[in-house]
């Protein structure tokens, strides 16, 4: 039986999404720096669209092939496998005053292989769709207030792809390392796994002393009851000693609220509140009782952090098959995704 449980996750997060008014275009990859500019030729001007999109759906609504979601039709557009897609936008923004104060862009949900470039200075990439990223672009942000953003998606690390006749029976190649293209050989070819798009519009976050990235609560319960003690733990970067307000709210019923604050201490990137003794309800499943629910709301450096959690306890009983090594985790996985 284990008596620390954690709950918590990236939750509720705010800013400005970049969700319209972007332009896409493609080059073969390996292609040299010049295909970070839109092509002249009028026969492949880049296509238009908002945020979330995908290059084969973002093909089809302009007709330039047919429904990849029907029958075989995906296999005329398996060309953008072999293809570096390049994804910009303009927007106004005003970089910020305060000294303290720092702008990221956030990103989530990006297909693929990315990188990104502000006003022609690259400011991040990306390896993994499912990973949730901040990258740092104050010092690329124009005084003028007019900024491009510029993305490189590559649904394959060009490495992994066969060149020749083989390529269009065989894409990917048998010894390919990345983890994207062992998924594709090793059985899951839709042929939405060789993409490129964004399923979640990156968002621009000001930050003033301290980024508010991820939280969890780390909780025990005491012996034969519902009373907790633990911590919030907050995870993100600081530069400058910021207060933070954290509230945890009964969600779907009636009860007791909890207000913490404390300050987040520059250097740091993990965080820790106390929780002093409280009692909670449980989260159980409908068929043993009520599924309680929290929310759990931190503010700091002009942000807020909203998620759901809940306090349970697990247990283990009678469970030879893990007598000689530890319970295999859902965590215990690849660092693509995680």
């Amino acid at each position: 039986k284990s008596n620390i449980q954690i709950s918590g996750g990236h939750g509720g997060l705010g800013g400005r999404a970049l969700s319209s008014g972007w332009t896409v275009w493609h080059s073969p990859s390996g292609a040299p720096g010049a295909a970070w500019t839109p092509p002249a030729a009028p026969g492949d001007a880049p296509l238009t669209c908002a945020l979330p999109m995908d290059v084969r759906t973002l093909l089809f609504r302009h007709g330039r092939r047919p429904d990849p979601h029907l029958d075989d039709a995906s296999k005329a557009s398996d060309w953008v496998v072999r293809h570096e897609w390049f994804f910009a936008t303009t927007f106004e923004f005003a970089p910020p005053a305060g000294n303290g104060t720092r702008v990221f862009l956030r990103t989530r949900g990006v297909d693929d292989l990315a990188e990104f470039r502000l006003n022609g200075v690259t400011v991040g990439s990306t390896v993994s769709f499912n990973q949730l990223q901040y990258h740092d672009i104050t010092a690329a942000l124009r005084a003028d207030g007019r900024q491009q953003l510029t993305a490189r998606l590559r649904p394959y690390d060009p490495a992994d792809l066969n060149d020749g006749p083989k390529a269009e029976a065989e894409p990917v190649k048998s010894s390919a390392a990345s983890f994207k293209s062992c998924m594709f050989r090793g059985g899951d070819h839709n042929p939405f796994l060789g993409n490129a798009g964004f399923a979640m519009p990156p968002v621009l976050v000001v930050a003033e002393g301290a980024l508010l990235e991820s939280a969890g609560v780390e909780y025990a319960f005491a012996p034969g009851g519902d009373r907790i003690t633990g911590e919030i733990v907050l995870r993100g970067l600081c530069w400058r000693e910021t207060a933070v307000d954290a509230v945890l709210a009964p969600k779907n019923f009636k009860g007791e609220t909890l207000k913490l604050t404390g300050a987040l201490t520059p250097g740091q990137e993990v965080h820790r509140l106390a929780i002093p003794a409280w009692t909670v309800r449980r989260w159980e499943p409908f068929h043993l009782g009520f599924p309680h629910c929290y929310q759990l709301t931190l503010q700091a450096g002009g942000q807020e952090l909203r998620l759901t959690t809940g306090f349970r306890e697990f247990e283990r009983r009678d469970n030879k098959a893990f007598r000689a090594r530890p319970v295999a985790s859902a965590l215990d996985w690849h660092p693509y995704e995680n």
